[in-house]
């Protein structure tokens, strides 16, 4: 019997499913992309949301940005310093490594630039250490650097001298040659606090001269800065002036530069030290320009950062207005909820039996078609093993014929025509005693020779049908002889290689063998015109592997019109032993066969 499944997929589903993927795109067009720029009100709303979806991702990246806001705008450090904790602890779920090192990094600034300057100096360290673990060459290299900057701060001048020859060092691996400028003008600070000018002054012109060869103006202008500086310390105010006025030329001009209006206020200072008045009078109102326009763009900086700062406070108060409102709203709802919830779960009831019904009876119809089909392959598995049971025995009888007209022939061939032939011989020889000049006839002599020719034919006919040495010696002696008839210059040269083959082998394993190796021989040399055979054969387990190649002319595998009964005979009697042979050749690329078989 046939059942038709007449069960479809519930509508109500389908809905659902198609409410979650809407609901699934719209969330994930709203991820936090942590390089954009965000409102207070957006990062707080972007955090809510997360909250309520429990998106660990989202949480991450918005107390990060959050932290950031209040670190950079608020200038409220303890709050940025809890939301970088916060997202610590998210990115420590995702298993973001780097990004909490990141924020580690960041926090370590913060304590430098709030005057913590131990806790900066924890920070670096612990850092320091994970990336020594981690190997980060570039990181090593930067974290001591700060680490310089911070005991120069403290007044720690050997501590900071020790980082920066740590940084040079690790900076001879890493090839930065920024860095390595930025390091010896450090270090040139080294010496000068240590009053060591002259080594502060060979720094200076060393990172000047590196400076010079990536034509890097900012460090450039950096370089001749402190070498002015050394001048004016050590009273040299000619050489400090002209320092001071090549690093106004080389500095790029950029708006409310810093350096540029310390060089001015520098060379105002000498030119009045050098009584050149009217110079420092147009130096010093170049410094008050700049020192101007430098504090009028931090005085705007500073009141959007408050307008930000009370815009932020507002919306604060407006969220607490509407938590509140929220709160009200959500306590009204709760006796409507409870009823839904009732009604629902009534509802899911009434489903969920419905479900189960209709998924009873569908398992039914699928089991019993599984049934039917496991019935049905069962049945065709059953008939398959017949029909090969079939293909075996016949394939067993025609192999065993077969043996049998070779050995049938191979007997009357020796027995009838191999001794007629004797026989003839022997009165070619009573007539050659008879008369002894007729062997110096020449048509005698060819005679004798073709009968000769003959009988050892019929032997090397009657040998190739039913090999003697085959079930006297075994396999490989019947091989090594077989071989020996292919010994001549018209022959190709037959390599024979054996490998740990066992003596003792199933007989209709060994004949098997024997036949395919003779049939490729007879190929080889009939029809492919190698002038090199070789074959290998080797036990692996249980099994012998047979390798048998040639270099002749191969043929296409593909395109082969006529297989021939030889391609044929020697599958058939492969699979007889339940063995494998496959074919590698192509046109004008010779042969390769490969074999296994069970010996036992």
């Amino acid at each position: 019997m046939i059942y038709k499944d007449t069960y479809r997929f519930p509508q109500y589903l389908i809905v659902q499913t198609f409410l979650w993927a809407l609901l699934l795109c719209t969330t994930l067009s709203a991820q936090t992309r942590i390089d954009s720029t965000y409102s207070f009100t957006q990062l707080n709303d972007n955090l809510k949301k997360a909250r309520d979806t429990k998106n660990i991702s989202e949480l991450a990246i918005n107390y990060y940005l959050l932290a950031n806001f209040e670190a950079e705008i608020n200038a409220n450090q303890i709050q940025a310093f809890d939301y970088y904790t916060r997202a610590i602890e998210y990115y420590r779920i995702l298993d973001d490594i780097e990004k909490i090192n990141e924020i580690k990094y960041i926090i370590g600034n913060r304590y430098a630039d709030a005057g913590l300057y131990k806790e900066a100096i924890d920070q670096y360290e612990e850092l320091l250490t994970y990336y020594k673990e981690n190997d980060n060459l570039y990181m090593r290299t930067y974290l001591r650097a700060k680490l310089a900057d911070v005991y120069h701060i403290t007044g720690d001048i050997d501590q900071e001298y020790e980082y920066l020859n740590q940084s040079i060092e690790l900076n001879r691996t890493l090839r930065d040659t920024s860095l390595m400028i930025d390091f010896m003008l450090k270090k040139s600070r080294n010496y000068l606090t240590l009053n060591e000018k002259d080594s502060a002054l060979i720094m200076s012109y060393q990172a000047f001269k590196i400076a010079n060869t990536i034509d890097d103006k900012n460090r450039l202008s950096k370089s001749l800065f402190n070498i002015a500086q050394i001048n004016l310390e050590n009273k040299e105010y000619t050489k400090a002036l002209k320092y001071y006025r090549d690093a106004e030329k080389i500095i790029p001009k950029k708006a409310y530069s810093l350096d540029r209006r310390d060089i001015y206020m520098k060379l105002s200072e000498v030119y009045d030290t050098l009584d050149r008045h009217k110079d420092a009078y147009a130096y010093a109102l170049k410094y008050a320009y700049i020192n101007d326009s430098i504090l009028n763009h931090d005085k705007v900086q500073a009141e959007y950062k408050l307008a930000l700062r009370f815009e932020t406070n507002e919306k604060k108060k407006d969220i607490a207005n509407l938590e509140q409102e929220k709160e009200k709203e959500q306590e009204k709802n709760k006796q409507q909820r409870r009823a839904l919830y009732l009604l629902s779960a009534g509802l899911a009831m009434l489903l969920a039996l419905v479900y189960f019904i209709i998924r009873f009876y569908t398992t039914r119809i699928k089991t019993e078609k599984i049934i039917t089909q496991q019935e049905k392959e069962i049945r065709m598995r059953k008939i398959q093993t017949l029909e090969d049971d079939v293909k075996m025995k016949g394939m067993q009888s025609m192999i065993a014929g077969q043996e049998m007209e070779r050995e049938r022939i191979a007997q009357d061939l020796h027995d009838s025509l191999g001794g007629l032939l004797s026989t003839v011989k022997l009165q070619f020889d009573s007539v050659q005693a008879r008369h002894a000049e007729i062997k110096d006839l020449v048509e005698y002599q060819n005679a004798n020779k073709l009968l000769d020719s003959a009988v050892e034919e019929v032997r090397s006919i009657s040998r190739n049908l039913q090999p003697g040495a085959l079930a006297e010696l075994g396999l490989v002696p019947a091989l090594k002889d077989l071989i020996n008839n292919f010994d001549g210059d018209h022959y190709p040269e037959v390599d024979l290689q054996v490998y740990d083959v066992p003596k003792k082998i199933n007989n209709i394993v060994a004949l098997s063998i024997f036949r395919v190796i003779q049939e490729l021989l007879y190929n080889s040399v009939k029809h492919a015109k190698a002038t090199e055979i070789l074959i290998q054969i080797n036990k692996e387990n249980d099994e012998l592997v047979i390798q048998f190649e040639d270099d002749g002319i191969g043929f296409d595998m593909e395109n082969l019109k006529h297989k021939g009964m030889g391609l044929e005979n020697m599958k058939s009697r492969i699979n007889f032993l339940k063995g494998t042979i496959s074919f590698d050749s192509k046109q004008g690329e010779g042969l390769s066969v490969l074999i296994h078989v069970d010996y036992n």
